[in-house]
């Protein structure tokens, strides 16, 4: 089982390049996996994270674009969703990075619970969260009836 750990991190009084793109004065949601820092692997250059899809997978399992190019337009940085599937214990995530394929299983409790505390963060966070505004892939499909590996 993979460990989970989400970030706020407050971009202030300094520039951060994502992408090409120069940020100031924002925030953004970093994901740490086995305490990588995703945002830092290899094949993530340029992405930002979409903390309302990353909050959606709470729902159930589906497609959902959690991963974004940092300018905002997914297909611009090759992101096509992160396939989540959710058992009564477990929440799988499966996607493509670049040329590798990823597969990461979380406790269902932990997963929860982390995304609550950092949507507790971001509600009195003063400044602006990126992407402010994400354009999905065109063929980007939110199916809800995903069936994929599930967690051993």
């Amino acid at each position: 089982m993979n460990t989970l750990r989400l970030e706020l991190e407050n971009v202030v009084g300094r520039q951060l390049i994502r992408g090409g793109i120069v940020f100031e004065d924002i925030a953004i949601v970093r994901v740490f996996v086995d305490e990588e820092d995703l945002l830092e692997a290899v094949d993530f250059d340029g992405a930002l994270v979409c903390f309302d899809e990353l909050k959606q997978s709470m729902s159930g399992s589906g497609n959902y674009l959690i991963f974004t190019c940092a300018c905002g337009i997914a297909e611009d940085g090759g992101w096509e969703g992160v396939a989540v599937e959710m058992t009564e214990t477990t929440v799988s995530w499966h996607l493509e990075a670049g040329s590798r394929a990823l597969n990461y299983c979380f406790d269902l409790t932990g997963y929860v619970a982390s995304l609550e505390a950092l949507g507790r963060t971001l509600a009195t966070n003063a400044l602006p969260l990126e992407p402010g505004q994400v354009v999905f892939p065109d063929s980007f499909i939110p199916r809800k009836d995903l069936c994929r590996v599930p967690c051993s």
